[in-house]
């Protein structure tokens, strides 16, 4: 579709993005890219949306496209191309869609072409054509890996501090989030209030924007949302309401369909995950963790093959931001959002068998807090 009139994000985020996107972009037009990526949720679609608003003066077009399926990706190239060149396109003149496509890319204009969602580089790379004179502006849920697109600036969005975070809800709750306030304009008790939801969601904007569409469509408090949802999580964080925009889903939602990827790739990542949401642990020494394997994967039986398994596992769940591996502490910092939603969704006998696995394991494990320092105290089941 043709982004021709932007309205202002009610996300509130550092300009360190912003001015990293621009970095990367103020170069001469040619073959120049940037992206977000980080943890389904965490804004990357708001954070591509405020950056071309904020610089839609630097450029002629901005063109933005759906690009987290084909056929989506597909349906808007052939609305855009309608648009300029006046001709009635349908899927089946895809060929001349993209000859038609690739001449219009090629003309020297200042464009920002931005790709929400990117789920396959390969249809990335349709985009990126050697003669294309505009910057491309590209956000997706997964690293990028694949040297073919080495040329891709990517900048990980991080989740909301506190402050960041309680601003977001107390806006997006005072006018679904066109107001422009800050936080002098709330009480020390709005402000309290909204940082223990903040924490609550672990920062992730979608949690937050989830938070504020409950609590503007029930006219609940604050207060009388953080013990509903300390009460009833996982049914809150299911919650999808009508204050949401569409094509946003649920926290619960996102997580599971990147967890339902992951096991049909690798089953052993998300065994692992679920023992440890069975444990409340967010924080594990990878030897404890290597060691483990065998005993989440009887197939696995020497040191050697565990560390191989290791290494594949890192790569599914570090890939889809699942996971952060600290190399300094030798540790591994699970989000406690995906530990939350994959405990929640765990049946009776699942929950048995990691109780059982997680049993096994106890007098082994020494706990981490956050900074990766050993505590050294046992683990209640």
């Amino acid at each position: 579709m043709v982004c021709s009139t932007l309205a202002e994000s009610f996300f509130y985020r550092p300009g360190s993005y912003f001015k990293a996107f621009a970095s990367r972009l103020s170069r001469k037009l040619g073959n120049v890219c940037a992206g977000s990526g980080g943890l389904t949720g965490c804004g990357k679609t708001q954070i591509a949306l405020e950056f071309a608003y904020r610089f839609r003066d630097e450029y002629q077009e901005i063109i933005w496209l759906r690009a987290d399926s084909y056929k989506n990706l597909i349906q808007d190239i052939l609305s855009v191309l309608e648009k300029i060149y006046h001709k009635k396109l349908s899927a089946q003149d895809l060929p001349q869609a993209i000859e038609l496509a690739e001449r219009w890319l090629n003309q020297e204009q200042k464009r920002l072409l931005v790709l929400d969602g990117v789920k396959d580089l390969s249809l990335f790379k349709l985009f990126h054509p050697d003669a294309y004179t505009g910057h491309i502006l590209m956000t997706c849920n997964t690293r990028v890996t694949d040297r073919a697109c080495s040329f891709i600036h990517l900048v990980s969005v991080e989740d909301m501090d506190f402050e960041e975070g309680a601003l977001m809800l107390l806006r997006y709750i005072e006018s679904g989030g066109a107001s422009q306030c800050s936080l002098k304009d709330f009480s020390t008790e709005q402000i309290a209030q909204a940082k223990l939801i903040v924490q609550e969601h672990w920062g992730l904007p979608l949690g937050i924007a989830q938070a504020g569409a409950y609590i503007k469509e029930t006219a609940c408090s604050l207060r009388e949302y953080l013990l509903c949802y300390q009460q009833h999580r996982h049914d809150l964080l299911h919650f999808h309401g009508q204050a949401m925009a569409d094509p946003a889903p649920s926290v619960a939602t996102a997580i599971l369909r990147q967890a339902a990827v992951i096991e049909r790739e690798n089953p052993l990542a998300i065994t692992f995950i679920r023992l440890c949401a069975t444990l409340t642990h967010y924080a594990l020494p990878e030897e404890l963790v290597i060691n483990t394997i065998p005993l989440l994967d009887p197939t696995v039986q020497t040191t050697k093959h565990s560390l191989l398994a290791f290494h594949a596992m890192l790569k599914s769940l570090i890939f889809v931001y699942f996971l952060r591996r600290d190399l300094k502490t030798r540790a591994l910092y699970l989000h406690p959002l995906v530990l939350d939603v994959l405990r929640a969704q765990m049946s009776v006998q699942q929950c048995h068998h990691y109780t059982e696995l997680a049993a096994r394991l106890v007098q082994h494990l020494p706990l981490l807090d956050r900074s990766g320092r050993y505590k050294g105290a046992a683990v209640k089941i």
